[in-house]
């Protein structure tokens, strides 16, 4: 728990110096990952670095699963929550559509560290609204994302 309000703290005020002092903007993201186990749902808050970084995206997510597991499937490996950092790399950044590669990284359950990675798509249907979409690896097993960000 120690660690979770650590990560918290340093997430907020690296978003506090983002906007204040450099004046970047913060987004937030609601998605949907269906994976082979149960399908997951989580939030994600971040900024996208300065230009001369290049386009980089990063911030701190949280993701629960929509299904609980009990008796022998609790004792098993089951994802019940997952949290973190993650990082978007801009692969292709045009008016209305952006291709990126993202990497999820943080605690599951509390217990184990994961990485995950995804390409994921963006289409801006305006200028503080997008879908995004893609596909991504969990425990080498393909899933499929789905969110819409809101620009603040």
């Amino acid at each position: 728990m120690k660690t979770l309000s650590t990560l918290t703290f340093i997430t907020v005020i690296f978003f506090i110096n983002c906007v204040t002092v450099q004046g970047q903007n913060i987004s937030i993201t609601t998605y949907s990952e269906i994976t082979r186990i149960s399908p997951k749902v989580g939030i994600q808050l971040g900024t996208t670095l300065p230009l001369y970084c290049g386009k980089i995206e990063v911030g701190g997510f949280y993701q629960k699963s929509l299904v609980s597991q009990s008796g022998e499937a609790q004792l098993k490996k089951f994802e019940h929550e997952f949290y973190g950092m993650y990082a978007s790399f801009f692969l292709i950044d045009k008016n209305k559509v952006d291709l990126k590669f993202n990497i999820r990284s943080g605690s599951v359950n509390g217990k184990y560290f994961c990485i995950t990675p995804a390409i994921k798509s963006q289409i801006r249907l305006s200028n503080a609204l997008s879908f995004e979409g893609g596909f991504g690896l969990r425990n080498m097993r393909p899933t499929l994302i789905t969110g819409l960000t809101i620009l603040l």
